[in-house]
């Protein structure tokens, strides 16, 4: 193995940028997508897209808007084209914390295939509600670069990743509204029933790891770093949100997981934790985190990613939002993200793998095989 001096983050920022061009067109996560489902028809990234949004009312930003600014934050009606695709009546709102607050007209977006066609989840698979996707999604996102004027970030960290563990895709996308040009945008993939069969099979539990909106709207929403605190499944209802459809028993395996993290003596701990995660894309996610700087994570700020229960028992982590990667994210960061320690975090995730020899040692390979592939 060779000398880890552990200060590989700025090196792997340099390498990548000068492969950016590599990552931007043409890369997609083709050993897992071709020939399985149709959503690579709009994550095909060997072009810009372009997505066309009517609204019946010509006060949709300030309604969209207010709708953002309250709890429930109901979608507004709207009329969607993209290719040879038209939808009526999709869902349309404003998504995001800190770049809805920031002062500009270009806010991103959630879409909904299927929020006015009340009998369609996401996640079931119902014969009426089988023409009721794009490209066989349900949700589309369309983020407005926010903090990224290169817009490559979240593009870049994404497509470098698929490699390593499943990933959810990003294409470029021009954005109409009633015919007005919004800007380019990223379309973001959402974790939901296409990308979870297509990368696992039958849908299991996944759950979004974000503290709730008790903060209020454009704050962070720090805290879901897989701590333990009670015995009481209630007690993580504020930090973790299921996002599957609701089974008997759907957080006890949760729970399990956030228990052994916390709670096992080490010698517990390996022979657990091998039965109930993929230890492997746990080490994965850090070691990514770590090398490209994204600390709006799991690993800096302990919120913006999943972690997903398969059908036989076993989590495994799901990356969300990484527009500040590349160490553009401070809070919860290396004081130096260009000197950080390739085993900078602050979590249990890291408390636990980091202090069991055979761990470090895989972690070290993995940060290796990433930095010099």
């Amino acid at each position: 193995m060779m000398d880890i001096n552990h200060k590989y983050v700025f090196g792997a920022i340099i390498l990548s940028i000068v492969v950016a061009m590599i990552f931007i067109f043409g890369f997609t996560n083709s050993d897992i997508v071709d020939g399985i489902d149709e959503s690579i028809g709009f994550f095909n990234d060997s072009y810009i897209h372009e997505i066309r949004l009517y609204f019946d009312d010509a006060d949709w930003f300030d309604n969209l808007y207010e709708n953002h600014m309250i709890e429930d934050d109901p979608y507004s009606s709207a009329t969607l084209y993209h290719e040879k695709y038209g939808f009526y009546t999709v869902g349309v709102r404003f998504k995001g914390a800190s770049s809805f607050s920031y002062p500009s007209n270009k806010k991103s977006f959630k879409i909904d295939v299927n929020e006015f066609f009340e009998s369609c989840n996401i996640y079931d698979d119902l014969p009426e509600c089988k023409d009721l996707s794009f490209y066989g999604l349900r949700k589309i996102n369309l983020n407005n670069g926010f903090k990224d004027p290169s817009f490559m970030r979240e593009k870049i960290f994404l497509g470098i990743a698929s490699n390593y563990l499943p990933t959810i895709r990003a294409v470029f996308v021009n954005v109409y509204i009633n015919d007005e040009y919004m800007g380019l945008y990223t379309g973001v993939e959402q974790p939901e029933d296409t990308f979870i069969e297509m990368n696992y099979g039958e849908v299991g539990n996944l759950f979004e790891c974000e503290r709730t909106e008790s903060q209020g709207k454009g704050q962070s929403s720090f805290g879901s770093d897989l701590g333990y605190i009670s015995e009481e499944i209630s007690d993580y209802y504020e930090y973790y949100e299921l996002k599957t459809t609701e089974k008997e028993n759907s957080w006890e395996g949760l729970l399990h997981f956030i228990d052994v993290l916390n709670n096992y003596n080490d010698e517990d701990f390996v022979k657990e934790i091998e039965k109930i995660a993929d230890v492997d894309e746990f080490l994965t996610m850090l070691a990514l985190n770590n090398l490209f700087g994204n600390y709006d994570s799991y690993t800096g700020s302990s919120h913006n990613y999943y972690v997903y229960e398969d059908t036989k028992g076993i989590f495994h982590p799901i990356f969300w939002d990484t527009n500040e990667a590349f160490g553009v994210f401070g809070q919860g960061a290396p004081a130096s993200q260009s000197e950080a320690d390739i085993f900078y975090g602050n979590h249990i995730l890291e408390e636990r793998f980091f202090s069991i020899p055979n761990y470090r040692a895989r972690y070290l390979e993995i940060v290796e095989d990433i930095a010099t592939s």
